[in-house]
């Protein structure tokens, strides 16, 4: 639908009023528009406005002889900008996952939408999203919770993630495509020189495993091992000891990578089970620290 104006509506005002222009003047000025265009078939806005219907009548058969094609012009558009609600879901998760916002701490919509200077509904639905992912729970009264895990609930995750990931990831080696070789071995230095940046380091580590597991085809699995990240995602911020990142991880995914290309799924296994093994004891050795500040300080 172009855009038609209302009857009330002007584009041009009278230089001896405030009033519309009348039809004599507008047409004399068209005219010298089309005269100073070379336009000189066409007179006034007679022609003028035969011209823009047929623009338009055009148009629209253009359309109906693309609706039987692969052309989704008609109801696709490029997409430029992230939403509202997008962009407030990405910060709340990277506020979750930095440590920003802490397991257990409890978020109030109306409080969060004010410190964005937002309104609620992208504030809601982003919580709405987070508790879908395990990222958070819904409280008992108003708002929500960050997921709140035991020493003995990170301990039985990173038991399942062990057993399930060495699984799918022996099956991507012995089918992983030239083209996801390369990807990981770039990935993998992209994590090496991603340096102390939490952000990045935390979103090339998953772009790195997952990029590996999809090469198995087993969908179930991978639902799982996305709910095991999720629940871990809280607590991801304690492998950062004093800002800095363990180095330890770099070996682990040089030796993955290795496995990979020389298609021996047991080397890839052994390397991922020391990863995840390395990981879990300075998460859960930070998550100790942290509860004895916290009775130090009760």
């Amino acid at each position: 639908e172009h855009f038609r104006p209302e009857d009330n509506d002007w584009v041009f005002k009278s230089r001896k009023g405030s009033k519309p222009i009348d039809n004599r003047s507008c047409n004399r000025l068209v005219k010298e528009w089309l005269k100073l265009l070379d336009q000189n078939g066409l007179k006034g806005i007679q022609s003028l406005t035969k011209t823009w219907e047929l623009h338009y009548r055009n148009q629209s058969r253009n359309k109906s002889a693309n609706s039987n094609n692969d052309n989704y012009d008609q109801f696709i558009g490029p997409v430029r900008y992230k939403t509202l609600r997008e962009l407030t879901y990405r910060q709340l998760l990277a506020a979750i996952m930095s440590g920003r916002i802490k397991p257990g701490q409890r978020l109030i919509i109306e409080s969060i939408a004010a410190q964005m200077n937002i309104s609620d509904t992208p504030v809601r639905e982003a919580m709405v999203r987070l508790e879908a992912r395990g990222f958070l729970s819904r409280a008992s009264n108003k708002g929500f919770t960050v997921q709140l895990l035991s020493r003995q609930d990170i301990e039985e995750l990173f038991q399942l993630r062990i057993m399930i990931e060495t699984m799918v990831a022996e099956k991507a080696c012995q089918h992983c495509s030239i083209k996801t070789l390369q990807k990981i071995e770039e990935l993998s230095q992209q994590f090496e020189a991603a340096g102390n940046n939490f952000e990045n380091v935390i979103r090339i580590n998953r772009e790195f495993h997952f990029t590996i597991y999809k090469e198995a085809g087993m969908r179930n699995a991978m639902g799982v091992i996305e709910y095991l990240w999720d629940r871990m995602g809280p607590y991801f911020f304690l492998s950062y000891v004093d800002g800095r990142r363990s180095g330890t991880g770099i070996e682990c995914h040089k030796g993955i990578v290795k496995g990979m290309k020389n298609r021996n799924p047991k080397e890839v296994s052994r390397w991922l089970k020391e990863d995840l093994t390395r990981f879990s004891k300075i998460v859960i050795k930070e998550f100790d620290r942290d509860k004895r500040n916290d009775q130090d300080l009760n």
